[in-house]
């Protein structure tokens, strides 16, 4: 991606056959977090429980995110608190990541020192558009609050609508570029 400030980005890459698009990462101080999202009947959003990591990595095969070495990281260090997943009937159906201010973040000089991080966002397709997702967010939020984590990041996404739901806001934005190989470049233009 181009910062979006760089307004000679998208006719450069238009001209050499990309199309283009925004990419955000999004902010919430956490501080003083409230719920702000029920979960849907029949799901429980909870913490990953430690004999649980098969079922987890199993879900992340079926559901073909390609997230697992992402997951594998925290199991890897005893940290399964630091996943949250929604299940129905004890089956998981849905999982994200958390990382606290006491892990490696790439934007702690620009965010703080207690910053977080939300990533890794999904839940089965055949559980979609449920209000899943945002409930896990909520419980994710609400232990982030717990954590006394000030803002919490959501890095690389074009979701900015449905986060702004639960109050986070944009703190960056960039251009996106995409092509189909092989390309047509036109060389008068490059």
């Amino acid at each position: 991606g181009a910062p979006d400030d760089c307004l000679g980005a998208k006719p450069l890459f238009h001209s050499l056959g990309f199309e283009t698009g925004s990419m955000y990462s999004l902010v919430l101080d956490t501080t003083d977090y409230a719920a702000r999202e029920s979960c849907p009947d029949g799901v429980s959003i909870r913490q990953l429980g430690a004999n649980e990591s098969e079922d987890l990595m199993a879900m992340q095969m079926r559901c073909g995110f390609g997230w697992e070495s992402d997951f594998e990281r925290p199991i890897s260090q005893d940290r399964h608190e630091d996943i949250v997943v929604a299940t129905i009937d004890g089956s998981i159906i849905g999982a994200l990541k958390t990382k606290g201010p006491e892990q490696h973040h790439l934007w702690r000089k620009k965010l703080g020192d207690n910053m977080g991080e939300i990533d890794n966002v999904g839940v089965d397709s055949a559980h979609r558009r449920q209000g899943i997702g945002l409930a896990m967010m909520d419980v994710a939020n609400q232990l982030m609050c717990e954590r006394r984590v000030g803002p919490v990041l959501i890095g690389n996404t074009w979701l900015k609508d449905w986060y702004g739901r639960l109050g986070y806001r944009v703190w960056s934005e960039w251009t996106t570029c995409k092509a189909t190989l092989p390309m047509a470049v036109d060389k008068g233009a490059a």
